[in-house]
């Protein structure tokens, strides 16, 4: 009987940075949504190596957030 293989290491993850935003939960913050997920500030944060955008909001920004992802991954192809 042979002993199982070990699998070979793998190789280091990339490190990751991430840019956290923030809402109130009381008060939707449409602008600040829309202005986070716009081309240029995404351009902006992936120029500095940014590999994730985090968006915590309150119910009320649901809407924006999507309405805005929407128009993003449309645009994105």
């Amino acid at each position: 009987m042979t002993p199982p293989s070990t699998p070979p290491p793998r190789p280091p993850s990339p490190p990751q940075k991430l840019c956290f935003v923030t809402i109130g939960a009381t008060a939707a913050f449409d602008l600040l949504i829309t202005s986070v997920l716009s081309r240029d500030f995404l351009a902006a944060l992936q120029s500095h190596q940014y590999t994730d955008v985090l968006i915590q909001y309150g119910i009320d920004g649901e809407a924006a957030y999507e309405a805005r992802l929407r128009e993003v991954e449309e645009a994105a192809g």
